[in-house]
Formats: structure tokens, sequence, C-alpha cells
């Protein structure tokens, strides 16, 4: 099978030999949320929330707390995510959700960290 695959310029970047394939990967996503983390103007001592916690709202995290950001409050209904987003200085978190007697989803408050 053959595949064609269009890219625009200046979106391609040679990659070393000592850089692994994964870590290649990675790459593009650091510059997508560290970019887009610019573009915000965070001002340092500002607090900041990030919705959804999968890869981007991880490395976003983790970029808001370096910028110095006196709060970065996450919210995500996994809590494996909110805790590895506490683990890099979040300071609220939404916890996962859960389901009240009737099975209906139910979200505990939110509460520090």
């Amino acid at each position: 099978a053959r595949a064609t695959v269009s890219v625009e310029r200046g979106w391609l970047t040679p990659v070393r030999d000592a850089v692994s394939d994964l870590e290649a990967v990675w790459a593009i996503l650091g510059v997508i949320t560290q970019t887009n983390v610019r573009r915000a103007e965070h001002a340092l001592g500002e607090t900041a929330v990030v919705i959804g916690l999968g890869p981007l709202g991880q490395l976003v995290t983790q970029y808001l707390r370096v910028l110095g950001l006196a709060e970065v409050l996450v919210v995500d209904v996994v809590q494996m995510r909110v805790d590895a987003a506490a683990a890099d200085r979040a300071v609220l978190d939404l916890p996962s959700a859960q389901t009240d007697p009737r099975g209906r989803p139910h979200h505990p408050p939110l509460h520090a960290r």
C-alpha cells in the first residue's frame, strides 16, 4: 500500500538519529501546547483552568506552572488524569464521576488539593 501525505511548508523537521521515534512524535505536541499557552498571554501570579487532562491538557498544565501562575485548576472525569496533574502541582480538581442511587451520573463538588 502507498499513501500520499501533504504537509505545509515549515512543519517538517529532520530528526537526529539520537532521538527515538517516540520522542520525535511528542515534539510537535510540545510545540502546539507551548504556542497556545503563550498566545493566552497569562501573567505571573494569575490563575488558569485546564478542562480535559489528556496528553495536551497535561502538557498545558505543566507549561502554565512553569510560567509562574499562582494556581492551575484542572477538571477531568478520569481520576488517574487528575492525579497525574496533581503530581505536577495542579491545585484544584473535579473528582471522577460517580453515580447517585438511581445510577445517574453525579459529580462531587470541587475540592482543594
